[in-house]
């Protein structure tokens, strides 16, 4: 009866553990194959080098100086201040104006008062003052002016009251025109935006109303 060859054993498991091991031994420290540290140019966060936009400042001066020095100031209240009760929601009555004269070349002013939070609705507009020294007295129009219709549709002093819980500016405007007003301008958008074409600069005062701000009349 023949003999049959016995069956080799299988070492593949032996030899493939050898293997790991060797590669691992291989990828060891010391064997100059270690994974470099990542660029820290490629993984910064990158931080912008251009500065940040300039926030621009929307509130009107408390006092503007127009052409040749012009100013306008009231006895009433100062730069910034509030109105007097008298000429704000307790009454009807304007405040006292003064401005220096305007340079030779200014041919007449225009006042206009508008109340800027409330989509510029104007209080007063009294154009065609003589181009001097002048004042408004109190409860008066300028001498010489011609009082136009404001916003409420009347020709006089329209007190600001605002009506939302919040006080308002209110920037009594006097423009220096070097040209004539054109004719035809009869409401206060169409007289006011007319003004401004016609102006060779402006002075200007910040005044404040609203609920719980106006001082003693």
């Amino acid at each position: 009866m023949p003999v049959r060859p016995r069956p080799t054993l299988r070492r593949a498991p032996v030899l493939l553990g050898v293997g790991l091991a060797f590669a691992l031994v291989a990828c060891g420290p010391d064997d100059g194959r270690q994974l470099a540290e990542p660029d820290p140019e490629l993984t910064a966060v990158p931080v912008p080098t251009t500065t940040p936009t300039e926030i621009i400042d929307l509130d009107p001066p408390l006092q503007g100086i127009g052409p040749g020095g012009l100013t306008l100031s009231s006895a009433d209240f100062s730069p910034g201040a509030t109105l007097p009760e008298r000429s704000a929601c307790g009454g009807d009555t304007s405040p006292r104006l003064e401005w220096t004269e305007p340079p030779n070349r200014i041919t007449e002013l225009a006042l206009v008062v508008q109340d800027i939070d409330a989509d510029g609705v104007a209080q007063w507009i009294v154009t065609g003052i003589p181009a001097e020294d002048g004042r408004a007295a109190l409860g008066e129009p300028p001498a010489g002016g011609e009082v136009r219709a404001n916003s409420a549709g009347t020709e006089a002093w329209a007190s600001p009251c605002p009506l939302d819980g919040f006080a308002h500016r209110v920037v009594f405007t006097l423009y220096a025109l070097d040209q004539d007003l054109p004719q035809g301008a009869g409401d206060p958008t169409s007289v006011v935006t007319a003004l401004q074409a016609a102006s060779a600069g402006s002075a200007s005062l910040l005044g404040r109303a609203g609920p719980g701000v106006t001082e003693p009349g």
